[in-house]
């Protein structure tokens, strides 16, 4: 549906990462698939569109979302994603700061909100400064 709904708005979907895809045992390792097998990879190839990955059940990752710091989250399951999404040469919106270094802030999404996946470049009257992402 996401698909569907993102080309019908001519928005571009770098790729998929499947959500709550399983949960690892505590003891052992072992990924247990509470709903079933995934059929994310021939959705991928249904539509041309890459697995980025697949997010376990955490509850340490959950705590961080329901706190409103997912930033401090350390798990690395969409290292492989932001690196396949970071070679892809994003354009960079930039934003002009005067020469003292005051001027407007950036607010708000930039992106539209596509999962953190835009870029963005702050620029000084002098040059380039700052590129972090969004």
């Amino acid at each position: 549906k996401a698909v569907k709904m993102a080309e019908a708005m001519n928005i571009p979907v770098l790729g998929l990462i499947e959500n709550m895809s399983y949960v690892k045992c505590p003891d052992c390792g072992k990924e247990i698939k509470l709903f079933g097998e995934s059929h994310i990879e021939e959705i991928g190839e249904k539509y041309g569109i890459p697995v980025l990955g697949k997010l376990p059940i955490d509850p340490a990752l959950a705590k961080n979302c329901d706190q409103g710091v997912i930033e401090l989250f350390e798990g690395d399951y969409l290292e492989a994603a932001a690196d396949r999404i970071e070679g892809q040469a994003l354009p960079l919106p930039h934003v002009q700061l005067p020469k003292s270094g005051k001027g407007p802030g950036l607010f708000g999404e930039i992106g539209g909100g596509l999962g953190g996946a835009a870029h963005a470049a702050v620029e000084h009257a002098d040059g380039p400064r700052l590129q972090f992402p969004g």
